[in-house]
C-alpha cells in the first residue's frame, strides 16, 4: 500500500507524540507493549517477543530507521516503526508495526499515531509512505480510508531464489 506525501500534512496537528526507543530501559518497555499487543492478537505468541524485539533492533542497525513509542498523556498507548530507504532518487519511508496497545484501543489514537507519522514523515522530507497489509486482514481497509492506496501484492510463495 503507497500513500503520497500531501501538503496538508504540513499543518496537521496530534495528539500524540513519537518519542525514540533509544536506551536500554525503552527497548525493555518496547517489549512488555509488545507482549501486551501480541497477547491481544489472535494467535499472537507471547514468547516470540524477545526475537521479534531482536528484528527490529537488527531493521534499526542494517538501515535508516528508527522506532517510536507513541504517547499520548503522558502514556504510552502504542508503538511505530518508519524506515526510509531511496528509490528512483526519493526518499520514502516504511511503516512498521502501527499498534495501540489494547488498552488503549477505540479512542482514535491510531488515527493520531498515523498523524504523527506523517508529520515526521513530512519533517524527514520523504515523498510518501508505504507498508504491507495482509489482503484478508481489517487493518488493509483502515490503510485505505486513511489515503493509501493498493500498488500491488506479494506472493512470497512465487518466489524463486537461484
Amino acid at each position: 500500500m503507497w500513500r503520497p506525501s500531501r501538503a496538508e500534512d504540513a499543518s496537521l496537528m496530534s495528539l500524540v507524540e513519537l518519542q525514540s526507543v533509544a536506551s536500554d530501559t525503552d527497548w525493555r518497555r518496547l517489549e512488555i507493549a509488545r507482549r501486551e499487543i501480541e497477547i491481544a492478537f489472535a494467535g499472537g505468541a507471547p514468547n516470540d517477543v524477545p526475537s521479534m524485539i531482536a528484528g527490529i533492533k537488527k531493521v534499526i542497525s542494517n538501515f535508516e530507521a528508527d522506532w517510536f513509542f507513541a504517547v499520548h498523556a503522558g502514556e504510552i498507548v502504542g508503538e511505530a516503526g518508519l524506515v526510509e530507504f531511496t528509490i528512483k532518487g526519493k526518499k520514502v519511508g516504511r511503516l512498521q508495526d502501527i499498534d495501540i496497545l489494547p488498552k488503549f484501543q477505540g479512542r482514535r489514537l491510531g488515527n493520531e499515531l498515523l498523524k504523527s507519522i506523517f508529520l515526521e514523515a513530512r519533517k524527514r522530507g520523504l515523498t510518501g509512505l508505504c507498508l504491507k497489509a495482509d489482503e484478508d486482514r481489517w487493518v488493509k481497509d483502515w490503510y485505505v480510508r486513511r489515503g493509501f492506496e493498493h500498488v500491488g501484492t506479494w506472493y512470497p510463495e512465487k518466489l524463486q531464489v537461484p
